[in-house]
């Protein structure tokens, strides 16, 4: 009886070890798995980030290739190409808040370009009037875009309006914030509930 006992203690003890072997075994299968799906899911993680990079790239290239070409429109003398440059930068300037206000400044300048002040000692030449009436649709739209601008305004800049003829435009509840017109032509403008905080309207 006890030979008998103590075989089968050595027998419990032997499979007992080889169980625990394999369990360890077993533990070190499963550490291995996990250091696996650990690289496997940093390896990941930096390919994410990689496509993530690789996308801004291109969407800024996009958004470079797109401004120039929309520069290049408002450079037209067809009223329809011009509108459709006005209207690109629009949606360039609504979906990227860093080139906002860039294109803000490109499209008061256009305006300041395209619809100066007039001195009284001063004549326009018929060809000036007639452009700026085959423009004043694009100018209108110019300001229409720089009213309903989406993000806010980089801190100490102004919309540059000084000394622009804008007289008889509908400006309702355009967003003229810190504006600078200075001298400029409002005479007839609709400025319905415009928001002219901070705006300058000295000599206007």
């Amino acid at each position: 009886g006890l030979f008998i006992s103590g075989g089968a203690v050595i027998v419990n003890v032997y499979f007992a070890g080889r169980r625990a072997e394999a369990m360890e075994e077993t533990a070190k299968a499963t550490n291995r798995n996990a250091d696996a799906a650990n690289k496997n899911a940093e390896a990941a993680n930096r390919n994410a980030e990689a496509a993530n990079k690789n996308a801004e790239t291109a969407n800024q290239k996009q958004i470079t290739e797109r401004f120039s070409k929309a520069i290049e429109q408002l450079g037209s003398d067809k009223p329809e190409v011009i509108l459709g440059g006005i209207y690109t930068l629009e949606r360039i300037a609504r979906d990227s808040e860093p080139d906002q206000w860039t294109i803000m400044e490109v499209l008061t300048a256009f305006v300041r370009q395209n619809a100066p002040i007039i001195k009284e000692n001063e004549s326009q030449s018929p060809e000036d009037q007639e452009k700026f009436l085959k423009l004043r649709i694009s100018i209108r739209a110019c300001l229409t875009v720089i009213a309903e601008r989406k993000h806010p305004d980089l801190e100490n800049k102004r919309l540059d309006l000084t000394k622009v003829n804008i007289s008889e435009f509908n400006l309702f509840k355009a967003n003229l914030t810190r504006a600078d017109l200075e001298g400029a032509n409002l005479t007839g403008a609709n400025l319905t509930r415009a928001n002219l905080t901070r705006a300058n309207p000295t000599g206007a």
